[in-house]
């Protein structure tokens, strides 16, 4: 999903009863302005479930995944004031300055004013808490020749091409991201073949080893069910052949 799409994510968008995990990305939210379904991981899902258990505040059905809208902001402002638990007179001093402003941006602006600018806030919200982590980790901390760090959340989609191209095709690639091309008018894939492609490639889009090595343990494990079924096969025609010698003898 583009960084727009993840932050207009409401919850009622992502079944989680699917398997793989299904999420609708709604027509007003992407660049095509056409709904399309996509999957996320078994990894992703279960770091998703630990985000939404952590929230002060359970998420409903309708309420956004990610996003922080104006009317949120304003309330945990309010609510941190009046707890009056501030360690600096800085913090405090600016949410008192804060609250001011989106009191008066209540007064000034359309909520649909409001409503975009969330989006943009929480879009550099979400960057910036990337790029803060990027920047903890060495090894991840690398710019490439413009200078820019290499990990973003455009380089997460163009891994995803990658790594779904090379496991299956480009067009299935193309598809659950959301581009548009002539090529993709003519591939369809009803929901139950998709979700077993996805689930053909989901190693590929795996990052932690853990799941790559349980992928790797049931495979093993299905090899191993088909050798016993030949073992058993071969077993059952020698026997049969052992009862036409003793017949023939």
């Amino acid at each position: 999903m583009r960084i727009g799409e993840i932050t207009q994510l409401r919850l009622s968008d992502i079944d989680f009863t699917r398997n793989p995990i299904t999420v609708t990305v709604r027509s007003e939210t992407t660049k095509t302005r056409e709904t399309r379904i996509t999957h996320i991981t078994s990894e992703a899902v279960s770091s998703l479930k630990d985000y939404l258990s952590r929230q002060n505040t359970p998420k409903q059905n309708q309420d956004y995944v990610f996003l922080l809208q104006h009317e949120d902001r304003l309330r945990h402002l309010k609510e941190r004031q009046a707890k009056n638990q501030y360690n600096n007179t800085g913090l405090k001093k600016m949410d008192k300055k804060n609250i001011k402003i989106l009191e008066d941006n209540l007064k000034t602006t359309t909520k649909e004013e409001r409503y975009a600018k969330s989006v943009l806030a929480t879009n550099h919200n979400l960057e910036k808490q990337l790029s803060n982590l990027i920047k903890k980790i060495p090894q991840l901390n690398a710019k490439n020749e413009n200078g820019r760090s290499s990990i973003h959340f455009h380089a997460f989609r163009a891994w995803f091409k990658t790594q779904v191209t090379d496991a299956h095709q480009s067009d299935f690639a193309e598809a659950l991201m959301g581009h548009k091309s002539l090529r993709l008018l003519y591939y369809r894939q009803n929901d139950k073949i998709r979700a077993k492609t996805y689930l053909d490639v989901e190693h590929a889009v795996t990052i932690s080893v853990t799941e790559k090595i349980d992928r790797n343990y049931s495979d093993m494990q299905k090899d191993n069910l088909e050798l016993r079924g030949v073992v058993d096969s071969l077993s059952r025609q020698l026997k049969s052949l052992e009862k036409k010698i003793e017949i023939n003898n």
